[in-house]
């Protein structure tokens, strides 16, 4: 988080505001003023804004407002947002404490903006008013303290140019496999690497091609040379998933876990491909399973001529 000397090398946010919107306060800035501005312009005084302690109030409603509408881009903000929790909520020793409705409130706003900002779900109760306990708001709040300590010097939001590269770089996956399988492994028409989404939580993507389940089931080329559907020891299961290493409160993680995958593929599910994204706390993974193992021997090969993944 930033120290009090880091605020001063921010400068004061009036001035800033004043150069920056004339005759404008942060009370009376809205995010379409942010919209008229150069991206270092607007960065520059978001960071000052966030930096003005406390951040509470208008100035955090208007941190939200540029969320909602993508403009938040400034990581220099998510410090200042996890105070907004420490404060809230403070650790023991401290006096129990009574969640009061600004405290909620604050609690509420600046969650919204770290879901938003780094995709990291991490307190849904909590920012929906349902879980209001001290103790549990604290547990949630002592998780984002270690999150930023641990991911604070990497690439923590996921903005467009992070965005950008994961969908090229799981396109540049998809895309490899049908070059090298695809006239023989027909299920792959369903992968479409023009078409990939990342997910607004975690698992950011989360793919599965299972030949058994598919509507209009893929045929295979025999050795004369023909065309047939397959037996059932021919069937083949792929999943390509996308997610953040660092783990989410048990109470709070929804990824997919191992009972979600079909039975029949469980034992026979191999992890081929393992990829961490530079300067992110983002992992690719591809797993592969057939009976016969030459499924997944194809798509091991095939992906070990990927190049090295790189942020821009």
């Amino acid at each position: 988080m930033c120290s009090l000397s880091c605020a001063a090398e921010l400068g004061e946010p009036e001035a800033l505001i004043e150069k920056t919107f004339p005759g404008k306060t942060a009370e009376s800035l809205t995010f379409h003023d942010f919209r008229r501005v150069s991206l270092r312009s607007r960065n520059e005084v978001v960071a000052a804004i966030a930096h003005d302690a406390p951040l509470q109030g208008r100035r955090l409603d208007l941190l939200r407002d540029l969320s909602n509408e993508k403009l938040l881009t400034e990581p220099r903000v998510i410090g200042p947002l996890i105070e907004v929790l420490d404060r809230a909520a403070p650790e023991p020793p401290a006096p129990p404490v009574v969640i009061t409705p600004d405290n909620a409130t604050n609690i509420s706003v600046a969650l919204q903006i770290l879901l938003q900002t780094t995709r990291r779900d991490c307190g849904d109760a909590v920012r929906s008013g349902r879980e209001k306990r001290p103790e549990k708001v604290r547990e949630i709040v002592a998780w984002w303290i270690r999150w930023w300590a641990a991911n604070k010097d990497r690439h923590p939001m996921v903005d467009a140019e992070l965005e950008k590269t994961l969908k090229q770089r799981i396109a540049a996956i998809e895309s490899q496999l049908i070059k090298d399988m695809g006239r023989d492994y027909g299920e792959f028409r369903y992968l479409r690497p023009n078409q990939i989404r990342i997910n607004f939580r975690d698992p950011l993507f989360d793919a599965r091609i299972d030949s058994s389940r598919l509507a209009l089931p893929p045929a295979r080329r025999g050795s004369d040379g023909k065309r047939a559907q397959l037996n059932a020891d021919e069937h083949t299961f792929l999943r390509l998933f996308m997610n953040f290493k660092t783990l989410l409160p048990p109470e709070e993680d929804r990824l997919p876990r191992s009972e979600e995958i079909p039975e029949r593929w469980r034992a026979l599910l191999v992890q081929v491909f393992t990829e961490d994204i530079p300067g992110t706390d983002i992992n690719i993974t591809v797993e592969a399973a057939s009976k016969d193992g030459a499924f997944v021997r194809r798509v091991r090969e095939s992906l070990s001529k990927l190049k090295p993944s790189k942020l821009r």
